[in-house]
């Protein structure tokens, strides 16, 4: 072949290959859903949580690259308490009116037990409007939630445990509070989680074999074009 034919079947290679070159990324995702109600009177703080056993990665279908696990907790707190109990140190006493701010408060912290952090957490604050309450008087304040938190882990280590049947747990926990000590605290809503996988196709076989078939085709139109 000249040196016309030699660039002209690269060229032609190349551009069949260009489309193949590199590894495909695909995801998969699943996800899990939680209804949450909880109402617990004398205390200024509810916990609830989640654990889900989710599917882990099977390593047949391809390479994995990275895992994104997120949970998202849409919660409604509803916080009551009566001006009655006394506070050393934060005058004035409870026989004395006193200004309050009522509050309600959402804290999430999320955890995949193949990860090898702590996990991500964040929180969520409400304030109502501060108010001059008297002795006996009541201190309420409710308001909806939501805290979303997302952990994307790429480290080895923590990929090949997301493999492994016996690390296939996560957990979702999350504090609700405001003042609630006599009339308590109601939570009610949702958690949502998500796992992610991310993984790499290896493409070499049939690159190699799309190569050997461009070369083919181009020996073919060299043929048709001498024999023209």
């Amino acid at each position: 072949m000249n040196r016309a034919l030699l660039r002209g079947l690269a060229a032609l290679t190349l551009a069949c290959l260009l489309p193949r070159l590199g590894a495909t990324v695909l995801t998969i995702s699943q996800s899990a859903h939680f209804d949450v109600s909880r109402h617990v009177v004398g205390v200024s703080s509810v916990s609830a949580g989640a654990y889900w056993n989710f599917v882990p990665f099977d390593p047949v279908v391809g390479t994995l690259e990275s895992v994104t696990f997120a949970a998202t907790v849409t919660m409604t707190v509803s916080a009551a308490d009566l001006h009655w109990y006394p506070e050393p140190g934060i005058p004035p006493y409870p026989n004395q009116p006193r200004v309050f701010t009522p509050y309600t408060r959402l804290e999430v912290s999320a955890h995949a037990w193949p990860s090898l952090g702590l996990g991500p957490s964040g929180s969520d604050v409400s304030y109502g409007d501060p108010l001059l309450v008297q002795p006996g008087g009541l201190i309420s304040h409710t308001a909806t939630h939501v805290v979303t938190v997302t952990d994307t882990m790429t480290d080895p280590a923590e990929l090949m445990r997301f493999s492994d049947p016996a690390f296939a747990i996560a957990h979702i926990n999350t504090g609700s509070g405001g003042y609630g000590r006599y009339g308590g605290i109601s939570i009610s809503g949702t958690i949502d989680g998500t796992i992610t996988y991310s993984y790499r196709i290896d493409d070499s076989g049939a690159t190699m074999a799309m190569f050997a078939a461009c070369l083919a085709i181009g020996v073919v139109i060299h043929r048709r074009k001498r024999s023209w």
